[in-house]
């Protein structure tokens, strides 16, 4: 629930502008077709020049949070789930963007630890798992 301002100033929820649901709904709304996050960077890697600008802004608006969770919460490691996780280039492109803010802030701030889930896309499921399973033994 975390809030961020979006592009035209407006409030926005975190999660709708730093997660692949974000991306996928620019696309929708840009072309009238309907796009999932696979096709979108499918598409980037064949050259798609809207899907590379979608997936900057996803990695830079994360990395935004990223800042914020970081010096808010001082955290050990901020770990990454999802079907995003999945992507070998993941980390280090969130790392880039999180670099650029680092640069334009014109300080030595922390670099946070970040890393994707040992179950990836089935963190949650699985942590919900374990959770159920410890409170009905």
């Amino acid at each position: 629930m975390m809030l961020v301002e979006d592009e035209a100033g407006n409030i926005q929820n975190f999660s709708l502008m730093a997660s692949t649901s974000s991306m996928v709904r620019k696309m929708e709304e840009a072309t009238n077709e309907s796009w999932d996050g696979v096709r979108i960077f499918e598409e980037a890697n064949a050259g798609n020049a809207l899907c590379k600008q979608v997936i900057k802004q996803f990695y830079h608006n994360l990395a935004i949070g990223v800042f914020n969770v970081q010096h808010t919460l001082d955290s050990e490691m901020i770990l990454f789930g999802g079907a995003i996780s999945q992507r070998d280039d993941f980390v280090e492109r969130l790392m880039e963007e999180y670099n650029i803010i680092r640069e334009k802030m014109g300080m030595d701030i922390i670099t946070p630890n970040l890393k994707c889930c040992t179950y990836r896309q089935d963190a949650n499921l699985l942590g919900a798992l374990a959770n159920y399973i410890s409170r009905n033994k």
